[in-house]
């Protein structure tokens, strides 16, 4: 498949490979989930997703790579080198260059500490999950990406609610209209749009619940 270029057509493949993997994602969420504890760290969660997805029958056969943790090193000018950031799970389609990738930027949500308190996290979600692609700091020359939010407790629709109304709370930073939240094809729970100045971004919410 070749998706390098600018045409309705690449922006078209480019969607398509985005629904592959959000619903490969979801074939695969149960095994991840049997693996991990409630006390299981974002990172660790994210890192068993990504080896129960590489031995899933449809993303073997596909013709990307699925990273994790994927660090992006952006040069200079003068060839300086710094790290602009992780990527959670990063698709890749070329061996050869790690510039041309789609993005999967995961949190928890609703996480127990102790017995009595439970913390939503969707600030968190939002500002420092959802910024990043606003800022550009990834996915800058890309039309679609996606969230993916690790429902602890397993209560989406508390989860779901939460992001909401944090997403109304912070629309002006995120460059989002309320008309530009739209519920979303299942498995997505939503669909949010950001304008950017090279291009506007519409991210894909994927709620998973843990429980």
């Amino acid at each position: 498949m070749n998706v390098v270029g600018t045409s309705r057509l690449w922006v078209t493949k480019f969607k398509n490979v985005h629904d592959v993997l959000v619903n490969a994602i979801v074939r695969c969420w149960p095994a991840c989930r049997a693996r991990c504890k409630p006390t299981t760290l974002e990172d660790e969660i994210t890192r068993k997703l990504v080896i129960a997805m590489r031995r899933d029958t449809i993303i073997r056969s596909s013709p990307f790579f699925i990273e994790s943790q994927l660090e992006l090193l952006p040069e200079d000018l003068k060839g300086n080198v710094g790290v602009k950031g992780y990527l959670d799970i990063a698709v890749l389609f070329s061996a050869a260059s790690r510039k041309l990738y789609m993005a999967f930027e995961c949190k928890r949500l609703n996480v127990s500490y102790g017995s009595t308190r439970r913390r939503s996290l969707a600030t968190e979600y939002v500002l420092q999950g959802m910024m990043r692609f606003v800022r550009a700091q990834y996915a800058k020359n890309f039309p679609t990406d996606a969230m993916v939010g690790y429902v602890m407790d397993g209560d989406t629709s508390i989860a779901q609610s939460a992001i909401t109304k944090r997403i109304k709370r912070y629309k002006r930073r995120l460059h989002c209209r309320m008309r530009d939240l739209k519920p979303g094809l299942p498995p997505s729970a939503m669909i949010t749009t950001h304008s950017r100045s090279c291009g506007d971004i519409h991210l894909s919410h994927l709620l998973v619940p843990f429980s």
